[in-house]
């Protein structure tokens, strides 16, 4: 526990960590203009008129978002920390959409002050700045949001229509609004507040963890879905993911035996999360936080 309380806000300077692939953006390949341009018979005006064949697209070219589909050319910056679990979050989509980003890791006592406050006046992490159309933006939710409406064209991890789109906006501010805030919470009284006794309060947020596992199971149980919504994994299933990692790896928030725990008294919830964590995007964010934890 000692030793990941160090991790999570020690004074050490982290090395950003890079992890960047390529993408590239290919431009419409033809532009067409009418062949011919007709005047009034008593004025004389050349039969046709040419434009050239194609049009091509500098790679610098910015284009604002949610104007067009483009792809990430430049990589996305990621402002993150190594312990916390929503710049993760962020990460996962990123390699599920095969984004290229940068980490810059942050210690804690560097979030409130320049150079990042102009980043982010909030101080925390994450935040993202994206080459390709100019934006900074912060707060997880709101990045996840951007990075869809931009870069999920062929809506791989989201519904464009239909009910399935508001289910899975449900799911996804029940993880923002509910899992976020009260794991958080027993994150920050287990690791930093040991020597009071918070047992009332330790237990409360613990009885959160259990109730929150509790409505996923039923509602999976109900639906006989492998994921929250409709037959697919979206974001809303993938946000959760690095908040069960504190529970299921160190520094094991609710103890060492809680993945027995889930495995008996959830299943249905411990099944999809099985399969979550075994998706390539997940296990890439996986090791990135560890190694940048040192672990």
């Amino acid at each position: 526990m000692d030793k990941f309380k160090a991790m999570l806000g020690g004074k050490k300077e982290a090395k950003p960590a890079n992890n960047t692939t390529t993408n590239t953006t290919t431009a419409p390949a033809t532009t067409t203009t009418p062949a011919t341009t007709s005047t009034p018979a008593t004025t004389t005006v050349p039969a046709t008129t040419n434009t050239p064949a194609t049009t091509t697209t500098p790679a610098t070219t910015t284009v604002v978002a949610g104007t067009t589909a483009i792809k990430a050319e430049k990589p996305i910056k990621m402002y993150s920390h190594a312990g916390g679990p929503n710049p993760w979050k962020v990460a996962i989509i990123m390699n599920e959409l095969g984004i290229p980003y940068t980490t810059e890791l942050l210690e804690f006592e560097n979030m409130k002050k320049e150079p990042f406050e102009s980043v982010n006046p909030n101080g925390r992490v994450p935040a993202i700045e994206d080459p390709n159309t100019g934006l900074t933006l912060w707060e997880s939710g709101s990045i996840i949001q951007y990075l869809l409406e931009t870069y999920d064209t062929t809506n791989k991890l989201s519904y464009a229509t239909g009910k399935e789109k508001w289910e899975a906006s449900n799911w996804f501010h029940l993880q923002t609004s509910g899992q976020g805030p009260y794991w958080g919470q027993k994150a920050w009284f287990t690791l930093y507040h040991p020597e009071k006794d918070l047992t009332s309060v330790l237990d409360r947020y613990s009885n959160e963890i259990r109730r929150l596992l509790g409505v996923i199971n039923s509602h999976l149980k109900k639906s006989g879905k492998p994921y929250l919504v409709g037959d697919k994994v979206t974001y809303a299933d993938l946000a959760f993911v690095p908040w069960h990692w504190l529970v299921i790896l160190p520094p094991h928030l609710m103890g060492a035996e809680f993945e027995k725990e889930w495995q008996t008294s959830y299943p249905e919830a411990w099944a999809w999360n099985q399969r979550l964590q075994e998706r390539p995007s997940v296990v890439k964010a996986k090791e990135e936080r560890l190694k940048a934890m040192g672990m």
